[in-house]
């Protein structure tokens, strides 16, 4: 029966010197180094131009985007359809090959916000008389041809 216990004691000894080697010896168990995460199509940093708080988002969670995409609406003191019913007015014209005819006569009421005084002097200089009797002439069309 002694030599049962002495066996025990001895077990328990040796458990608790290797618990107490365990404590002493320490392994780090975080290593500190620089790591470079790669992917197959890597994330592009996007950055607003001025700062603000985004009052509407245009895209969706995980969704693709374009370039040139509109992604986020920041405030700032124009009306944002205002501007859009501005922006389609104008590439209306260009695009219109008989020339420069749009109805600017019948924006009224726009905020624009700070692109407010440009349209403002575009909107006091425009005189669709002088650029259809311009377009007639054409002054720049023989310089064109003689420089061929």
């Amino acid at each position: 029966m002694i030599r049962c216990w002495g066996i025990t004691v001895i077990f328990f000894i040796i458990i608790i010197l290797l618990l107490f080697i365990s404590w002493w010896i320490k392994y780090s168990n975080f290593i500190n180094s620089k790591i470079l995460v790669t992917t197959k199509v890597p994330a592009y940093k996007i950055e607003a131009k001025v700062n603000g708080r985004i009052t509407h988002l245009f895209v969706k969670y995980h969704k693709k985007v374009k370039k040139g995409q509109i992604l986020a609406l920041l405030t700032n003191p124009a009306d944002y359809q205002d501007v859009i019913t501005l922006k389609k007015v104008l590439y209306a014209t260009v695009t219109d090959p008989s020339g420069l005819s749009f109805s600017i006569e019948h924006i009224t009421f726009l905020y624009l916000g700070k692109i407010e005084p440009a349209y403002v002097t575009f909107d006091k200089s425009y005189n669709p008389q002088k650029y259809q009797t311009y377009r007639r002439l054409g002054p720049h069309t023989h310089e064109i041809f003689s420089n061929k």
